[in-house]
C-alpha cells in the first residue's frame, strides 16, 4: 500500500498536531514503513494533564493524526467518524514515544484504521478509527483554501488527492 521508509511532511503548517508553525504542535514525525505508518515523539508540559503525564486528549490526537496520516498518505480525503482510544498506562511527559496505525479494513467510503502508542515495548495506548471519505467541497464549504493542498482535493481534477501529505 505504501512505500517503506518515506517520510511524511506535514499536510500544512498551522496543523494543530503536526505543523511546524504552530507553537502548540507536538513535534511528530512520520514515516511509512511495514504497509504502514510510524511515528515518533517527545511530548513536552505545553501536552500535559497533571504534571509530568499527557494529556488524554493529546493521546487522543495523536492516534487521530497517525491513523489519518495512513489514509492521507493513500491518496484518500477523509473525515473522522468516530475514534475510540483506550488508554492503557499513563504516558509520561519528555520521553520518546513511538505510534504505529495501519489500516484494518475498507468497505465503500468507511476506512478502519488501528493504531498504538508506546514507550519502548511498553503498550500505552491503543485506538479504532472509523473515517469516511469525503469530496473537496466539504473542506471547502467549511472556509478550507481551494488550491495547493492535495489533502482537499483541490490539486486534481477529478477530486482524488494525489501525493503525500
Amino acid at each position: 500500500m505504501l512505500p517503506d521508509a518515506a517520510d511524511l511532511s506535514p499536510h500544512h503548517d498551522a496543523c494543530y498536531v503536526c505543523g511546524p508553525g504552530n507553537p502548540a504542535a507536538t513535534g511528530l514525525s512520520l514515516r511509512s514503513a511495514g504497509g504502514g505508518i510510524i511515528g515518533e515523539v517527545v511530548l513536552d508540559v505545553r501536552h500535559q494533564g497533571v504534571p509530568g503525564l499527557a494529556h488524554g486528549g493529546a493521546i487522543a490526537a495523536l492516534m487521530d493524526e497517525v491513523s489519518g496520516s495512513l489514509l492521507i498518505a493513500a491518496g484518500l480525503r477523509f473525515v473522522t467518524a468516530q475514534l475510540d482510544v483506550t488508554y492503557v498506562a499513563p504516558v509520561a511527559i519528555g520521553r520518546p514515544l513511538v505510534l504505529r496505525a495501519w489500516l484494518a479494513g475498507s468497505a465503500g467510503r468507511k476506512h478502519t484504521a488501528k493504531a498504538e502508542l508506546r514507550e519502548g515495548g511498553l503498550l500505552l495506548a491503543e485506538a479504532t478509527g472509523l473515517f469516511l471519505t469525503v469530496s473537496p467541497d466539504h473542506f471547502i464549504a467549511a472556509g478550507a483554501s481551494s488550491g495547493g493542498s492535495s489533502v482537499f482535493g483541490a490539486d486534481h481534477p477529478t477530486g482524488q488527492a494525489t501525493g503525500s501529505r
